[in-house]
Protein backbone atom coordinates (compact mmCIF):
# COMPACT_ATOMS: atom_id res chain seq x y z
CA UNK A 1 0.00 0.00 0.00
CA UNK A 2 1.89 2.98 -0.90
CA UNK A 3 1.46 5.78 1.98
CA UNK A 4 0.02 9.03 1.36
CA UNK A 5 0.75 11.87 3.85
CA UNK A 6 -1.88 14.16 5.15
CA UNK A 7 -0.89 17.46 4.36
CA UNK A 8 0.54 19.58 6.94
CA UNK A 9 -1.53 22.32 8.98
CA UNK A 10 0.69 23.33 10.82
CA UNK A 11 3.42 24.99 9.24
CA UNK A 12 3.49 28.82 10.75
CA UNK A 13 5.32 28.63 14.34
CA UNK A 14 2.08 30.81 15.90
CA UNK A 15 -0.39 27.77 14.69
CA UNK A 16 2.33 25.15 16.37
CA UNK A 17 2.50 27.49 19.43
CA UNK A 18 -1.30 27.34 19.57
CA UNK A 19 -1.47 23.91 19.44
CA UNK A 20 0.99 23.21 21.81
CA UNK A 21 -0.23 25.79 24.76
CA UNK A 22 -4.16 23.75 24.11
CA UNK A 23 -5.60 22.03 26.98
CA UNK A 24 -7.22 19.20 25.38
CA UNK A 25 -8.37 17.23 29.21
CA UNK A 26 -12.25 17.92 28.41
CA UNK A 27 -12.18 16.19 25.09
CA UNK A 28 -9.63 13.70 25.82
CA UNK A 29 -11.69 12.86 29.05
CA UNK A 30 -14.56 12.50 26.96
CA UNK A 31 -13.08 10.73 24.51
CA UNK A 32 -12.22 8.26 27.62
CA UNK A 33 -15.37 8.21 29.20
CA UNK A 34 -17.48 7.02 25.39
CA UNK A 35 -15.03 4.60 25.51
CA UNK A 36 -15.76 2.96 28.74
CA UNK A 37 -19.25 3.25 28.18
CA UNK A 38 -19.01 1.39 24.97
CA UNK A 39 -16.65 -1.30 25.71
CA UNK A 40 -18.20 -1.97 29.28
CA UNK A 41 -16.19 -3.85 31.92
CA UNK A 42 -13.00 -3.25 31.65
CA UNK A 43 -11.29 -5.92 32.93
CA UNK A 44 -12.04 -8.10 29.95
CA UNK A 45 -11.42 -4.67 27.60
CA UNK A 46 -8.01 -4.71 25.21
CA UNK A 47 -7.17 -2.24 23.46
CA UNK A 48 -4.20 -0.80 21.05
CA UNK A 49 -3.79 2.44 20.74
CA UNK A 50 -1.98 2.58 16.87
Amino acid sequence: MKRIPEPEYMDMQDEADAYADADFNDVNAAFVNDLLAFVGDRDQARIIDM
